[in-house]
Order: C-alpha cells, then sequence, then structure tokens
C-alpha cells in the first residue's frame, strides 16, 4: 500500500493539513541521504538533540520529548525509526503550536527555526495540534 504524505494547506497553517498523493518516503530519503551532517539519536523521553540536522526518534513507551530552540534559520529533520509507543514533542514553535505527536514508524517532521521558534516546514504523517 502507498503511504500519503501531508502537507500544509494554501493557509500555511501546519494544523490544517492535507493529504496528497506524493510519495513522501521518497521526499524524506533524499532530504536525509543528501544531508553531510550525520545523525543524531534520541532515545526515549527527554531533549531531542539539535547538533545534526537529522534526528531519529526511538520510543520506547509513550514518550515526552522537548526541542530547545536552535539558531536563526536552524533547519532538523526528526523521523520516527522505532515505535515503542507514541513521542509527543514540545517546544517553541511558530505559529503557536502545542506538540508535535510522532505516530508510527517513518513519520517525520522538516522544522526550521525563525525568530520566534520552530515552523513545520513539511509534515508525513506526525499529528500537529
Amino acid at each position: 500500500m502507498a503511504r500519503t504524505s501531508l502537507t500544509r494547506a494554501q493557509t500555511h497553517d501546519p494544523r490544517q493539513l492535507v493529504t496528497k498523493t506524493t510519495e513522501h518516503d521518497a521526499r524524506l530519503d533524499s532530504l536525509m541521504i543528501n544531508e553531510s551532517t550525520g545523525f543524531a539519536t534520541r532515545t526515549g523521553a527527554g531533549a531531542v538533540p539539535i547538533t545534526h540536522r537529522n534526528c531519529k526518534i526511538v520510543t520506547t513507551g509513550a514518550e515526552a520529548l522537548t526541542i530547545a530552540a536552535g539558531a536563526l534559520d536552524q533547519e532538523i529533520i526528526l523521523t520516527m525509526v522505532t515505535d515503542g509507543g507514541d513521542g509527543t514533542l514540545t517546544g517553541t514553535f511558530n505559529p503557536a503550536l502545542t506538540s508535535i505527536v510522532f505516530n508510527d514508524i517513518r513519520d517525520w517532521v522538516y522544522l526550521k527555526m525563525d525568530a520566534t521558534g520552530w515552523v513545520v516546514v513539511a509534515n508525513g504523517g506526525c499529528t500537529i495540534t
């Protein structure tokens, strides 16, 4: 079964998602493969490392995850690689989002830091509130 990807609607509000029939796995792979800074991994609850552009999320149960503020224009791609339960990410987001939930393996979100917080640039499968 082909996976569908989710993207922001024309309002640029990441909470208003529409389903597109694109192959988000291929897009995610191209974003990750072309990155030379390597990967970081967050296993279990705690702070997501922002020292690398790509971070693998490994949950061992229902996990509370946090993300610190980054440098202006910093980008990070977070991808769930092991699903032991939902991973709920909180931090300073713009616009005023409260959380990003990784529900399944290969759920991913692409974030970019602006002057007021992390902005969702693209999303594949995560629940954003």
